[in-house]
């Protein structure tokens, strides 16, 4: 009814349902999202988009990923023992009653019972019959599925090969431009070996400061580490559904949101089990580290508490906010906090002077927030499909083109470059000095949930709803033979066909 009431009007009564428990708060606080609706077919199409987004059509049987996945024939998997005992079951029934009407037949011979002796062989003859279908039935049960599991194969491995070959087609172009061009120094992103492990979603990515580990949170309820340098895993803990991973300047301690609970550890304790760090601190939505004093900030459903790492009093720094937080970072200079929210806005909070003024950036949920290296400015990401870079001083740049919500967001550690991912998959590299695209890579049809730069190296780690992390490496054109042009590898290429099951 936006076209019904002043504007103003409608504004108050959405924030009024929006932040009413007994409207829609209680549903917002388990996670729901709400959306505008004016009566345009524009909006309607947006509506209808964020529904196919998250939407999973496809119903993976156990038997299709014990198949895949497991690589079990289908004697191997559970509907085939079961098929199996059920079969054996039937075969020792017909042949029970085969022997019984041998016995009876045995007896209507020596009674000459001629008459008997033709019923009981053409029962037994039916008999004999069934069980040469049963085991026929099996034979061509197993035939079908072979052929269905090649069919399957065939075409996956065709689509993997058109897109290695749209990757390879972009790569070469912008080979070939920056090589006419002249430019020494020119650089771009290619694919290198992705990191395989996780069996769920993989939704939060953090490098030691060395960047010599990467640490990776997924929907399977671990939290892995890598070697960055030979993509080995060296341990892994086990926190629960991880969100988001900090990790602190020294490299030692790490915080993540697992389970809507903060958990802390140190790397050097891997393999061991992890618990809640501040118990008394639920549905905690997002934290923050600074790294001058130590201090995590923690959102919740309730506001933000910036805590003493390591207390176990809290009685320091709180705020309320009726905003829905969805994101949060320290500034690098430790003097505030910057929170997300669900509304589109961008909050300040300061220890020393409290709340600040906040920005309205967004017409749609903040997903992701992060500073610049130097602290003097902070992007934000939004399901608005725009990214907004906004200086402290109060200037706002918006960067444009996703063809989708804006889910994750990462600045280079020398503030060149901005690299930024979608709901659909797609990975944007922007050159901040310019404000352009320099490289636009696919990496699926599936949510990019983090990205990440190492610190040490021209490394970007990305994360997806595929369940692998992909490494993007920057290469200087220039230090490229000509002859090494066709030897780009787009990551998918070396995935099994099974790999992707959520986009079957």
């Amino acid at each position: 009814m936006w076209d019904d009431v002043p504007h103003d009007l409608a504004i108050k009564r959405e924030r009024e349902l929006i932040e009413q428990p007994e409207w829609w708060g209680h549903m917002i606080s388990k996670g729901s999202r709400t959306f505008r609706h004016d009566n345009t077919r524009e909006s309607a199409i947006t509506l209808v988009k964020e529904f196919l987004q998250v939407a999973n059509p496809t119903v993976v049987l156990s038997l299709q990923e014990e198949m895949v996945d497991g690589h079990k024939t289908l004697e191997q998997t559970s509907a085939g023992v079961q098929l199996n005992e059920i079969l054996a079951v039937e075969r020792a029934k017909f042949q029970r009653e085969l022997e019984a009407l041998q016995d009876d037949f045995k007896e209507a011979l020596r009674l000459r019972d001629e008459e008997a002796v033709r019923d009981i062989a053409e029962t037994a003859n039916a008999y004999k019959a069934k069980m040469e279908k049963l085991e026929n039935d099996q034979s061509n049960l197993q035939v079908k599925f072979a052929s269905l599991e090649e069919t399957l194969k065939r075409e996956y491995e065709a689509k993997l090969q058109k897109r290695l070959e749209e990757q390879s087609q972009h790569h070469a172009q912008l080979l070939a431009s920056a090589r006419s061009k002249g430019l020494k120094g020119e650089t771009i992103w290619t694919w290198i070996a992705p990191l395989h492990g996780h069996t769920g979603w993989v939704n939060a990515l953090a490098f030691t400061p060395s960047g010599e580990l990467l640490l990776s949170g997924s929907q399977d309820g671990s939290l892995r580490v890598w070697d960055v340098s030979t993509g080995i895993e060296k341990g892994q803990f086990r926190a629960g559904k991880t969100t988001q991973i900090v990790m602190a300047p020294q490299g030692e301690l790490m915080f993540c949101v697992a389970d809507r609970s903060i958990h802390r550890a140190l790397l050097k304790n891997l393999d061991k089990p992890m618990s809640p760090e501040h118990r008394t601190i639920e549905d905690v939505r997002a934290i923050a580290y600074d790294p001058h004093r130590d201090w995590v900030a923690i959102a919740t459903d309730r506001g933000i508490k910036s805590l003493k790492e390591g207390a176990y009093s809290y009685g320091f720094d709180t705020w309320k906010t009726k905003k829905i937080i969805t994101c949060l970072a320290y500034a690098p200079d430790g003097s505030h906090i910057r929170a997300g929210t669900l509304q589109g806005k961008a909050i300040a909070y300061s220890r020393d002077r409290g709340k600040l003024v906040g920005a309205e950036l967004h017409t749609d949920t903040i997903n992701a927030l992060r500073f610049s290296p130097d602290g003097q400015f902070y992007a934000t990401a939004s399901a608005d499909k725009t990214i907004k870079i906004a200086s402290l001083g109060g200037g706002v740049q918006t960067l444009k083109g996703h063809p989708a919500s804006v889910t994750a967001i990462a600045f280079s550690f020398d503030g060149y470059f901005l690299a930024s991912g979608d709901s659909h998959g797609s990975i944007w590299i922007w050159d901040l000095r310019t404000s352009a695209v320099v490289q636009k890579l696919y990496l699926s049809r599936l949510y990019i949930t983090a990205l990440e730069f190492s610190p040490m190296k021209n490394l970007l780690a990305c994360a997806s709803r595929d369940k692998t992390i992909h490494l993007l490496e920057q290469v200087s054109v220039d230090s490229m033979h000509e002859d090494n042009d066709e030897a780009f590898e787009y990551g998918e290429h070396e995935f099994d066909w099974e790999e992707d099951q959520d986009a079957w």
